[in-house]
């Protein structure tokens, strides 16, 4: 079972001009004018916006507009996080758990995510109920998949938590099966979303 989560991404409004610059600079970046996105995020980064630094960290690691360069993409995650962005811990643990990144340490990667799940940070509270679920990295654990879901759909209204719910209800995975909990949280599900989780931008 693959759960990605809608997250999202935070940043600090400090000035409306800065508001300004980072809408300017999403809008870029979704149209994939990069050169334009970069010079705009690399200006926000300068002032710990940490949606810039989030993405510039996206943008290395998968060489948009840029040539790539995981290491740097390491460094603005990080900063993200020491700027108190938790989102950070999410895309850091991806990094280092997927091959994509080419770094595949998976002390590190689940040392992140754990620290993700402890301040209950939504794209780690998912991502660890999806390795928990498959027992993929970690031991098979339905029911702190399940606790860890109910808290993303709960705190967040996560799209892929209450589809991930809907599912362990549907097929009896760690909890009879129950088609009318199943129906309840497939129907809790939002008809509009949010922006995608960092991790899923990065494709990794």
């Amino acid at each position: 079972m693959r759960l990605y989560c809608l997250f999202p991404i935070t940043f600090a409004l400090i000035t409306s001009a800065a508001h300004a610059g980072i809408e300017n600079a999403r809008e870029a970046y979704e149209r994939k004018d990069y050169a334009t996105a970069l010079a705009e995020f690399h200006v926000l980064a300068k002032r710990n916006d940490t949606e810039a630094l989030s993405i510039l960290s996206i943008m290395y690691l998968n060489g948009e507009g840029v040539p790539r360069d995981v290491q740097k993409a390491i460094e603005y995650a990080t900063k993200a996080v020491e700027k108190g962005d938790n989102g950070g811990l999410s895309l850091l643990a991806a990094m280092y758990l997927s091959p994509k990144a080419g770094l595949r340490d998976r002390a590190k990667g689940l040392q992140y995510l754990r620290t993700g799940v402890a301040k209950g940070e939504l794209n780690s509270l998912v991502r660890m109920a999806d390795l928990m679920l498959e027992g993929v990295q970690v031991p098979q654990d339905f029911d702190s998949a399940f606790n860890y879901l109910e808290k993303a759909a709960n705190r967040y209204d996560s799209v892929p938590a209450a589809q991930g719910l809907g599912q362990m209800y549907e097929y009896g995975l760690g909890r009879p099966i129950d088609e009318a909990k199943a129906l309840k949280w497939y129907r809790s599900v939002p008809k509009t979303s949010t922006r995608p989780v960092l991790a899923e931008i990065a494709g990794v």
